[in-house]
């Protein structure tokens, strides 16, 4: 079954993963000839992993969390980011000057990071379980193991820094002071899309109409709509319409039709229509396991 793939419907997290790519890049090669840094030290901490190492698995992990943001809007997504990276940057300056002598934290967007953890803890349901010694796991662990990597990269420093960026995601999963209603101004939002919407927005082809089938099975197609006057439609719901229409009917398969509710779901989170109504059709209309069906397809 295909699926999206990319960054469509995802612009924010394409706009920080190639900014934080290209920061990393150019400050580690700077820092490798002894040249002067071409990356401002005000975007440093911010956008620069200190080593590849830390920029294959931050980045892995921003890529994969660009599922978020299909869930929940760039808009909304952008929000979030900024908040709960702001919040968590407050957090390490105010422990580092704390007088408890805890360590600077490494540079890189650790805090937006871990901060994406929480939600994806929340919001993204588990697709696979398998066992591994007795223990029952889900699918979610392999992000999981991701983040403990991160987390433990720079000893104390990175754990400092990975666990303002979880207080951050808290404070933002549970509302705290209401800033789950903060959003970019308008003009802002203007701005960005008038100068890099076009460069990050996406250059994929919107997705392929339903099948006649698909359409059929949900409810929309012309099949649905009841027979055509002449008794045309009638003869061929009955596979009167000749051999080929009697062994296409025989074979097709008998599957629930989906619910449009759970459709129009699935297609706000940036999922294909034709894909989502088969989806929901094979998982005899549970949304959660549609989800992890067209996230693993």
């Amino acid at each position: 079954m295909p699926t999206m793939t990319g960054f469509r419907h995802a612009p924010v997290s394409k706009g920080l993963i190639f900014a934080t790519a290209g920061a990393s890049i150019l400050s580690q090669a700077a820092r490798a000839s002894r040249r002067t840094q071409l990356v401002p030290a005000a975007l440093t901490h911010g956008l620069v992993f200190r080593s590849p190492a830390e920029l294959l698995f931050g980045t892995l992990v921003l890529y994969y969390f660009r599922l978020l943001e299909r869930e929940s809007g760039p808009s909304k997504f952008g929000a979030f980011a900024a908040v709960s990276a702001s919040l968590a940057a407050a957090l390490q300056w105010a422990a580092q000057r704390s007088g408890l002598g805890l360590p600077p934290c490494p540079s890189g967007p650790y805090g937006l990071i871990f901060a994406c953890f929480v939600q994806y803890y929340f919001q993204v349901p588990a697709s696979n379980k398998m066992v591994v010694l007795g223990w029952r796991l889900s699918d979610k662990v392999f992000m999981y193991l991701l983040g403990v990597q991160l987390l433990l990269s720079a000893g104390r420093a990175s754990l400092l820094a990975g666990g303002t960026g979880l207080v951050a995601g808290l404070l933002y999963r549970f509302n705290v002071l209401g800033i789950k209603r903060l959003r970019f101004p308008a003009v802002i939002r203007r701005l960005f899309a008038n100068t890099f919407g076009a460069l990050l927005g996406s250059s994929d082809a919107p997705s392929a109409a339903p099948a006649p089938a698909a359409r059929a099975a949900a409810g929309t197609g012309p099949a649905a709509a009841g027979p055509r006057r002449g008794g045309g439609g009638a003869a061929a719901a009955a596979g009167g319409g000749g051999d080929g229409g009697g062994a296409a009917a025989a074979s097709a398969p008998h599957l629930p039709a989906p619910s449009s509710e759970a459709v129009e779901q699935l297609v706000a989170m940036g999922f294909g229509e034709s894909e989502s109504v088969r989806a929901l059709q094979l998982t005899n209309n549970d949304l959660q396991q549609a989800i992890g069906l067209l996230l693993n397809a």
